[in-house]
């Protein structure tokens, strides 16, 4: 967590974000007047705590001085605050500004300052639960709540990852119970990321292939989910008609995944709420986007999701490097070759659009990452982010449901051949309207013999 919500862990709300306001926009020695802290945000009935509080941790100091005037003098401070914690860095003047047109009240903005001094570099705030941020914000849960709904609302934030709670599995081998969950339910914090003005500059869809079949959409847990592909996986059932499972399967095909622990780990999954496989869908998601955006900000890694990265996702607390016999580990493991396939679709969707069109015999890994860095030729930091919904695409003729849309910084209009395409967003809650998009396409067979001589490096 950040140090300025550890440091001021006593004080009351209001005096947080009258602090954080004091310091991303005054100097020290500044005078202050009782009107500068209403300007602030401060109310009337705040006042007198939250100077208290102010003074308390030699914030501000009372200013003395002689009056010639009769009556009480107007009372005065002086901003003294020193201690140095990068607020000014981390919370932007303009984000600030932003906030107060907005005319937010102050719960909801020491949540977002709350979210902005905890982001990581790419804008992703994780591990910290709703009761976590209401203890460091000094509010009730309730207000949290209502903050991060109002913050969703004006496009500030996105949830990527909701909140689930993985049940604690009864999985038995010799009648010893096979879990490192210690028989207690793993709750899982929501994952939130705080939006730039260049996130949605461009809307690309990419046209995928099936990723399950019939039987599995017919089963009441797992239905309109990418991830419900593991269940089929570790059933061995009706493999060949899964293109992507073929694919995944021959990612694991030296691994160590025995019958046994895929039986468990069936066990596992088929004992979970119904929903865990779209907290699945979304931890997915943000692998393949964090996955992109290093790719395209010059990465060399051609896999640049690792296991650990997904594993601390959804097994975390849970030690990595100590992981054995764990539920859970094996669709960790999945999860991860998955999406460094989804990865590699969705960037030869738009490698097979090239303008200038080579033989894919002719293609290396080299010359492939080559192709990727020069999406970027800007050196600007591409800034991607995978959105899963259900779209109807009206493409030459015909009509399909597809599942992916990028939202980017990236303008491919001068590298590649765009199809625009009519699209219809079907989920009611979607900010995205209908109209026309770009849409990328590949042949999956073509795919699947790239993504194995490029990416794997293995000849058929």
């Amino acid at each position: 967590m950040n140090e300025f919500f550890t440091f001021t862990t006593n004080l009351s709300p209001y005096t947080k974000w009258v602090l954080i306001r004091l310091i991303t926009g005054r100097v020290i020695g500044d005078e202050l007047s009782k009107a500068d802290f209403i300007e602030f945000g401060c109310t009337h009935n705040k006042l007198v705590r939250v100077i208290e509080e102010l003074q308390k941790i030699n914030a501000i100091s009372k200013l003395e001085f002689e009056s010639f005037k009769r009556g009480r003098p107007a009372l005065s401070y002086s901003f003294i605050y020193n201690c140095p914690n990068k607020i000014d860095k981390l919370i932007p003047s303009e984000m600030l500004a932003k906030l107060e047109g907005l005319k937010l009240r102050v719960p909801i903005k020491l949540v977002w300052s709350f979210f902005a001094l905890n982001q990581d570099e790419q804008g992703y705030i994780e591990g910290f639960s709703v009761a976590k941020i209401a203890k460091a914000c000094g509010l009730k849960v309730i207000e949290v709540k209502t903050a991060i709904e109002a913050l969703k609302e004006k496009k500030i934030i996105f949830q990527v990852i909701r909140g689930c709670t993985l049940k604690a599995p009864v999985i038995t081998k010799n009648n010893t119970i096979i879990s490192t969950f210690r028989n207690k339910n793993l709750k899982r914090a929501s994952c939130f990321r705080i939006m730039s003005d260049t996130q949605q500059k461009f809307l690309y869809l990419v046209i995928t292939p099936p990723l399950t079949t019939p039987y599995s959409l017919s089963r009441s847990k797992n239905r309109n989910s990418f991830t419900a592909i593991l269940l089929d996986f570790l059933s061995k059932e009706n493999v060949k008609e899964k293109p992507l499972l073929n694919l995944l399967r021959f990612e694991t095909k030296e691994s160590n995944i025995t019958t046994d622990y895929c039986l468990y780990e069936l066990q596992f999954l088929t004992q979970q709420p119904s929903h865990i496989f779209d907290y699945f869908d979304q931890i997915l998601f943000k692998l393949v986007s964090q996955g992109l955006s290093h790719l395209l900000n010059h990465g060399t890694n051609i896999k640049p999701i690792c296991e650990e990265d997904t594993f601390n996702l959804i097994l975390s607390p849970a030690n990595y490097e100590f992981a054995t016999n764990l539920a859970g580990l094996i669709s960790s493991y999945l999860i991860t070759h998955l999406a460094n396939i989804l990865i590699h679709y969705i960037l030869y969707a738009f490698y097979s659009h090239r303008e200038k069109s080579d033989d894919l015999e002719d293609v290396d890994q080299a010359k492939y990452l080559t192709w990727i860095h020069s999406l970027n030729s800007s050196r600007d930091k591409v800034d991607i982010q995978i959105i899963k919904t259900q779209i109807v695409v009206t493409l030459q003729d015909s009509r399909t449901i597809e599942n992916f849309v990028l939202s980017t910084n990236l303008d491919l209009s001068a590298k590649v051949k765009i199809l625009k395409g009519y699209s219809e967003f079907k989920e009611p809650r979607s900010l995205l309207k209908d109209g026309e998009y770009s849409i990328f396409q590949c042949v999956y067979s073509l795919f699947a013999h790239f993504y194995k001589t490029v990416i794997t490096s293995e000849r058929l």
